[in-house]
């Protein structure tokens, strides 16, 4: 990166990366002082040399979590499970990428009003066996605390 004046970072996509490695990352060139974030959008984060530091945490523009929306997208099995009385999961969608060799899961949530700052999701996921496939208490979802607001990537 000494060359670098920009960096571009595509937190949407799937790479040979876990998320949590890219999220530290992308603190340690924010956290540096060299790089400022530019602009941000649709989970697309540019980075510039010289450009002002974040505050922490910072306030990047709400269009950077468009990736993370649903907009209009239904999914391909629904669900109706109440946690609490502010947090519904209203469905799922099992995503295969080949490429990558893995499917994903993408959840669907609908929060009935804002959620606190420290509130997370923790996810365990079973294979028909009954054994554990994938658990975020073990591989945890990113979160990127000190270097934009609450919302995990």
């Amino acid at each position: 990166m000494q060359d670098a004046d920009f960096v571009l970072v595509d937190v949407s996509g799937v790479t040979d990366m876990h998320p949590n490695d890219v999220v530290a990352a992308v603190h340690r060139l924010v956290a540096s002082g060299e790089f400022g974030v530019a602009d941000a959008a649709d989970g697309y984060l540019l980075l510039a040399r010289g450009a002002p530091a974040c505050a922490a945490p910072c306030a990047w523009p709400d269009a950077f979590y468009d990736f993370a929306r649903a907009r209009g997208r239904q999914p391909q099995h629904s669900l109706d499970v109440a946690f609490g009385s502010r947090v519904r999961l209203v469905g799922y969608d099992l995503v295969d990428d080949p490429r990558w060799r893995l499917t994903r899961l993408r959840l669907y949530w609908r929060a009935s009003e804002p959620l606190p700052g420290d509130a997370s999701i923790g996810c365990q996921v079973l294979a028909p066996s009954g054994a554990i496939a994938d658990d975020t208490a073990i591989r945890p979802m990113p979160r990127c605390s000190g270097i934009h607001r609450t919302a995990g990537w």
